[in-house]
């Protein structure tokens, strides 16, 4: 059985995602904080489901996967971590930056870097990193999420670059808008209303094709999708 781990698993989109790669056959290691397990519940019955809590950080995370795969590198690794805070860059602090920046980069990072060792090892690997559009096309008040998500996506296009003649292939799925909770609850959505959006099953339907297909060498591994396509 393939197995794949997936950070980020409590979201909308992560939770599409585990759902899709369980339809799919994978034993699954969801990656979630202690305080979002019952985000999960639904899940709780498979027996392809191992829930682990990244409470403790990213090194132990990683030890505990491990552990639990019996030290085999996992076949996919889906990131799907994210905040999304919106303001004008005349108005953003030094501060609030960091913030952004610690969950939407470097906790992300520091998390994937050790399964990109161990997949490097093994041979083989596909990484999706659930990015988006705003890190990819620049859009107004976007100057927290779209720089945090446009250095997300340099770091795994090099580490793309890097690893691939190791058989490890990293690409980014980007969706505009999806129809999530952190979406309902940000400050845009409440500015501009009703639009348009993607659903969180669409775009777990677009990852497991991505997982299935990966690109060649001469061919863009970043997808973005939008509402309609």
């Amino acid at each position: 059985m393939k197995t794949a781990v997936i950070n980020g698993a409590t979201g909308g989109i992560g939770q599409a995602v585990v759902k899709a790669l369980l339809d799919a056959g994978y034993l699954v290691v969801a990656l979630s904080r202690r305080k979002s397990f019952n985000k999960l519940k639904d899940f709780l019955t498979s027996k392809n489901l191992q829930i682990i809590v990244t409470d403790e950080g990213p090194d132990l995370t990683f030890r505990m996967v491990k552990n639990f795969l019996q030290d085999k590198a996992p076949d996919v690794y889906v990131d799907a971590v994210g905040v999304f805070p919106t303001k004008l860059i005349t108005e953003i602090s030094l501060e609030e930056l960091r913030k952004v920046f610690e969950i939407n980069f470097f906790l992300q990072v520091a998390t994937l870097q050790p399964f990109l060792k161990q997949m490097a090892n093994a041979g083989h690997g596909r990484v999706i990193i659930l990015g988006s559009q705003a890190g990819e096309i620049p859009l107004k008040e976007d100057g927290l999420y779209g720089p945090s998500k446009a250095a997300l996506h340099m770091f795994c296009k090099i580490a793309n670059l890097e690893l691939e003649n190791q058989g490890v292939r990293v690409s980014i799925l980007a969706p505009g808008g999806v129809d999530t909770e952190m979406w309902r609850k940000s400050e845009l959505a409440k500015k501009i209303g009703e639009i348009p959006l993607l659903s969180p099953a669409r775009v777990a339907e677009e990852a497991i094709k991505m997982i299935d297909n990966p690109p060649g060498k001469e061919e863009n591994f970043v997808r973005v999708i939008q509402p309609g396509d």
